[in-house]
Formats: C-alpha cells, sequence, structure tokens
C-alpha cells in the first residue's frame, strides 16, 4: 500500500516538474509554436506516458486561458500572458526604440510600427512577442505610463495654417506640432523651445506646446552653432534656463576634448 502510494506521489512529482519545465519554454521562447511532441520530449519524454501527460498539462493550461491551439496541434502563450515589462523608452534616430528595463541584462527592441506613439524618455509598458536567434527579445509597447516632459530646441516652420518644429535632438524624429492660434507671433526659421503635451493614436505629429522663442533666425542660429558668431548674454541665458543646461559655455560638448594652446 505504501509503495503504490510512493509511485503515486512520485508520479505527481514528475507531472508538476514536467508542468513547470513547459510553462517555462513558452515564457522563454514567446514567439515559438509547439508541438505536442515537442513539448513531451523537452520535458522528460515524449513516450506514450510522456505524451498523454502533456497532454494533459496543455489541457489544464488552455483551460486557464495560458495557451492557446494556434495550428493542429500546435501551441503558443496567449497575447496577455506574454512576458510583460515596464521601463524607459531609448530613442534612435530612425524612430525604433530600446527599453531599458531594471533587471533585464538586455534592452528590448521595438520596432517603430510597434511605439505605440512612444517618445524618448518615457516610461512604458512593453510585451516581449519574439526572442531572435541572438537572445534579443523584440516587443511592442502597449501603454505610456508616464511622459516625459524633457523640452526640446528646435526649428519652426510655419506654414498657412499650422506650425511644426523640427526638434535639434537626434531622439525626436518627428516633427512636433502647434496649433497657430497658441502662437500666432512665431515667426518661420524662428528658433523655438517645445514641450510635448500629447500624442494621438493614428496621428503622425506629436502635439507641443511654445515654453520659449529664443527669437533667432535659421541662419543665426548656425553660424552661433559653428562658432562663427557668439551669441548674446540674453539670448544663452534664454536657452540655458529652458533647457537646464548645466555649463557655462552654451555650446561646450563635453566629450569634446578641450585644446590646449
Amino acid at each position: 500500500m505504501k509503495k503504490q502510494q510512493d509511485k503515486r506521489t512520485a508520479r505527481g512529482a514528475k507531472k508538476t516538474d514536467r508542468a513547470e519545465i513547459i510553462l517555462h519554454l513558452f515564457r522563454e521562447f514567446p514567439n515559438n509554436k509547439f508541438s505536442l511532441k515537442q513539448l513531451a520530449s523537452a520535458s522528460g519524454g515524449a513516450s506514450k506516458e510522456g505524451r498523454r501527460e502533456t497532454l494533459e498539462i496543455l489541457g489544464r493550461l488552455f483551460e486557464e486561458g495560458i495557451v492557446e491551439e494556434c495550428a493542429r496541434e500546435k501551441y503558443r502563450l496567449t497575447q496577455k500572458h506574454l512576458p510583460h515589462y515596464e521601463g524607459i523608452a531609448d530613442m534612435t534616430a530612425g524612430g525604433s526604440i530600446y527599453v531599458r528595463v531594471e533587471g533585464l541584462d538586455d534592452d528590448i527592441f521595438v520596432n517603430q510600427r510597434n511605439t505605440a506613439n512612444a517618445l524618448d524618455g518615457d516610461r512604458v509598458e512593453v510585451v516581449v512577442v519574439h526572442r531572435g536567434r541572438n537572445g534579443q527579445f523584440e516587443g511592442e509597447i502597449t501603454r505610456i505610463v508616464e511622459r516625459n516632459r524633457k523640452p526640446y530646441v528646435g526649428i519652426a516652420e510655419v506654414g498657412a495654417h499650422q506650425i511644426f518644429v523640427k526638434a535639434d535632438s537626434r531622439r525626436m524624429p518627428m516633427d512636433i506640432y502647434l496649433p497657430k492660434r497658441d502662437c500666432p507671433d512665431v515667426r518661420d526659421g524662428e528658433k523655438v523651445v517645445v514641450r510635448i503635451v500629447d500624442w494621438q493614436p493614428g496621428s503622425k505629429s506629436p502635439v507641443g506646446e511654445l515654453i520659449e522663442r529664443l527669437g533667432v533666425s535659421r541662419s543665426h542660429y548656425a553660424q552661433i552653432e559653428s562658432g562663427d558668431k557668439n551669441p548674446s548674454l540674453k539670448l544663452s541665458l534664454k536657452i540655458k534656463q529652458a533647457l537646464g543646461y548645466p555649463y557655462d559655455d552654451l555650446f561646450f560638448n563635453p566629450k569634446r576634448p578641450v585644446s590646449r594652446h
């Protein structure tokens, strides 16, 4: 009697181990579609008994809404059970995003079409939908938890009915829309400081608010950046105040070596 009870206990423990391995496989390779035979082999053997146990486990996971049958005898995780993380968006010049997640060794790559209008510095929720051959996670942003409120400096391009600001920062590859009625005095080519306030789904550009007019033409600012012309003290203070710039020299690059004479 005791031997039979021990056998049942051992079988139960073995089935629990198999279930944990199967669930780990689904989560480790979220883009994979697994067959019954693959799951049985990877979790302890594809014998007749092993396949029967695997089928029972899959049936339970299916009832709990954790996995779904995506083809004949092919299974994968359901969308809501894909790995979810929260992190900070790091935008590239091309518009794609890498999400930095505390505790993960590598950032999660998000293609531009799956960014859900997230911007550089936003805190976002990302779901992992794919794992590449190099082991890197690829995901989709599902929610913007908190917008980054940092300002951007750019050139105002004034049209008949709208204003678009082309930001200097490579981390803002999209033009920023300004409602013309809110800033009727902004001139074409003028340097301005703006902040993002909204970006509705389906819209091509984020909507900004005007923080500061720097009163500098496009050509004048280009001369200042190149070093051909020095900015006035008033202009320097304006830009420093708008951006919270820490250096005395507005155009000082801390990564560029200082020449010594």
